[in-house]
């Protein structure tokens, strides 16, 4: 059943090729490399805009899919909520870090398409699969362990219990996930969205039916409740991850580069450059991710009920990140292919039409929360509970601190993605360290517990800290981007003005 659903999809991807891969043939019928230019503001804002629709959509899926856990697991009661978000935290900034180290993959295949060079493209490829597959190993080993370390930070024995059997079940969608994301970089990079979000959207599916099924024991499966969760999480990322394999192996185009030809061979230089760019990207993600994460134990020491608002909270605000997020993911792209171009004027045309795309966006959605904030967490938890009035009441109150929290929060991510498509990554990690371990850590222990705020008070600590990386970063961009477009104005005009630089697949 599972192949049938794959093969059927892939030919509705195949009909369906929404994306704009820019590709043209040369007298041997080989593949060269092209980008989509921008003469001025409104050509990137147009380029950008229609990369950015299917990437939103597709970003929202993918959150849609612990999303709907997290919504399932508050039927299944607040204790099974409560330990649930427990394992998510754990599990979260894991995955993060290893997505961070692969989103390096994404910018050097970008500027690879920049610069016309195939076989740096078809290289960086397949070195991200190596590093994808390594990072895997000792991470896996952690989450296997997760129980242990919930209970070395102080969490309830019940929820820490409850939270491991997710975490040993989920574990196994790990590698999956992190394939598909590598290859996702290399979609993205084309232009080509339409399978990406395809595939999302059919995980989606799987993921509700396959909840609904394990935990709560229909369809004449046994009732698995969290594990149940973990066991259907890790189904579908092996599910998305086959359908855009095989997309990208049968797809005609792609197989010109021939992407997984002699897959055994490494490219060590490559590899490293990978890892020195990325594993600063994974330790931001880290410093950010770990830091929320902190601040969920913090919560989780006050209590069931304040842990299971904060939970309904964090979901909603994760939702309004994908919208940010993915306009970063598509400004990365967009600076890393004019920076492989050496087009000093087009890296800042796409960093801040992007930022200002995003941002307002963002503050569109965070004026929504702020309306419809009630109505919001009622589709968390069941509201005709008695038991679940005071969960509901905090949530709708913590709110209010998410709508201002999500604007420094979008512009940080906002900020980073040009950053990191200039492969400028070691300095961001430390403003992001001390941006949250230092002084967001700092405010949130101070309000939460020294002047007796609670959750509402490590909840503006948070915010704290994001508005501080967010101005850092906005800097960084402003001073990187002049420095880059000097640089690269030096390298134009010591080019000479009729020299091809069109590479073909060899």
């Amino acid at each position: 059943m599972q192949k049938q659903t794959v093969l059927i999809i892939l030919q509705i991807m195949h009909r369906t090729d929404m994306g704009e891969i820019i590709t043209t043939r040369n007298d041997s019928d080989k593949p060269k490399l092209s980008r989509d230019e921008s003469r001025n503001w409104r050509d990137e804002l147009r380029i950008l805009s229609k990369l950015c629709l299917p990437m939103v959509i597709s970003q929202l899926a993918v959150i849609a899919l612990s999303t709907t856990d997290v919504v399932l697991m508050g039927w299944l009661g607040k204790h099974q909520l409560a330990a649930g978000a427990l394992g998510m935290q754990f599990y979260m900034p894991v995955f993060l870090f290893a997505m961070g180290i692969i989103q390096a993959v994404a910018t050097m295949i970008a500027q690879a398409i920049g610069a016309n060079d195939a076989r740096r493209l078809r290289q960086s490829l397949r070195q991200g699969f190596w590093v994808a597959i390594i990072a895997t190993i000792p991470l896996s080993f952690l989450l296997w362990h997760g129980g242990f370390f919930l209970l070395l930070l102080g969490q309830e024995p019940q929820n820490a219990d409850l939270a491991n059997g997710y975490l040993r079940t989920v574990m196994w969608g790990f590698l999956p996930w992190l394939l598909f994301i590598t290859m996702r970089g290399f979609m993205i990079a084309h232009s080509n969205i339409a399978p990406i979000l395809i595939i999302n959207l059919s995980g989606v599916l799987l993921n509700i039916l396959g909840d609904y099924a394990l935990m709560f024991g229909n369809f004449g499966f046994p009732r698995m409740e969290l594990i149940g969760a973990g066991i259907v999480s890790s189904v579908v990322s092996c599910f998305m991850c086959a359908s855009l394999l095989i997309y990208v192996a049968r797809h005609r185009i792609y197989k010109d580069y021939e992407l997984f030809k002699r897959f055994w061979r490494a490219d060590w230089p490559l590899f490293f450059e990978i890892v020195r760019i990325g594993l600063p990207i994974g330790f931001t993600i880290l410093a950010a991710s770990g830091f929320f994460s902190v601040a969920t134990l913090m919560v989780g020491t006050l209590g069931t009920t304040p842990l299971a608002a904060h939970a309904i909270t964090q979901q909603i605000t994760f939702v309004v990140f994908m919208v940010p997020l993915a306009i970063s993911h598509a400004s990365t792209i967009r600076v890393a292919l004019s920076a492989g171009a050496e087009d000093r004027h087009g890296v800042r045309r796409s960093g801040w039409t992007s930022i200002a795309l995003g941002m307002g966006i963002t503050a569109a959605i965070c004026l929504f929360i702020l309306i419809a904030r009630v109505p919001l967490t009622m589709t968390f938890v069941d509201a005709s509970l008695a038991t679940n009035a005071q969960v509901l009441d905090l949530a709708a109150k913590l709110l209010i601190c998410a709508a201002v929290y999500e604007m420094f929060d979008g512009l940080v991510i906002l900020t980073s993605g040009p950053l990191r498509g200039l492969k400028d990554t070691r300095i961001p990690m430390i403003m992001a360290i001390v941006g949250y371990w230092v002084i967001g850590l700092a405010f949130c222990v101070v309000l939460g517990f020294t002047l007796e705020w609670g959750v509402m008070g490590i909840w503006i600590g948070m915010g704290i800290g994001l508005a501080v990386v967010a101005l850092l970063n906005t800097w960084r961009f402003i001073w990187k981007s002049a420095i880059k477009s000097q640089v690269l104005s030096v390298q134009s005009s010591s080019s000479s003005s009729g020299k091809s630089r069109s590479v073909v697949v060899k």
